[in-house]
């Protein structure tokens, strides 16, 4: 079920929200095939921290942050990702891992990948692993007005640069 924050939120907003139900989806990529989407389709919410600061970091489900060009993007000394139980109680009832891309319902900026920003809507977990959203994409940067920026690098799977933090001064150029 939507967590009732998330449900008031999009009603305080006027946002045309569509609901979809589907089969328990713990990863994002099963999420995307129970959708019948392509994984560059789904949005996946990732949470970093930039200089000590949570971020929502939005990018295709079938992709991996890239936390050099999230770094550079933001202009941090440092970046890394978020443990889940740093964060677990900013989302309130929503599951964790099913945390949506909403960032001024949380108090946190949006970083959203350039890619899904070309699509015409987004979709999303809903605060569960059962439920999902899809917004107009026009909706949602009205409303979020997260920064856009390129959140992953086409490399070779198992590349350990899109997972190493990345510490005070050993940013590259």
């Amino acid at each position: 079920m939507v967590p009732q924050k998330i449900l008031d939120y999009l009603e305080e907003n006027e946002l045309e929200a569509e609901w979809i139900e589907h089969d328990r989806a713990v990863s994002a990529l099963n999420l995307a095939r129970s959708l019948n989407l392509r994984g560059q389709e789904l949005a996946k919410p990732v949470i970093a921290v930039a200089d000590g600061e949570f971020v929502i970091c939005v990018l295709p489900a079938n992709r991996t942050l890239d936390l050099r060009l999230l770094g550079r993007a933001l202009d941090a000394d440092s970046v890394r990702l978020a443990d889940e139980e740093e964060f677990a109680d900013r989302f309130g009832d929503a599951e964790l891992g099913a945390e949506p891309p909403f960032g001024k319902l949380y108090g946190m900026p949006v970083v959203l990948d350039s890619t899904l920003a070309e699509q015409e809507t987004i979709v999303f977990r809903a605060g569960s692993h059962v439920d999902a959203l899809e917004l107009p994409m026009e909706e949602y940067l009205a409303v979020e007005a997260p920064q856009i920026e390129m959140l992953f690098w086409q490399q070779r799977p198992g590349n350990p640069i899109a997972r190493r933090p990345i510490g005070e001064m050993t940013q590259q150029p």
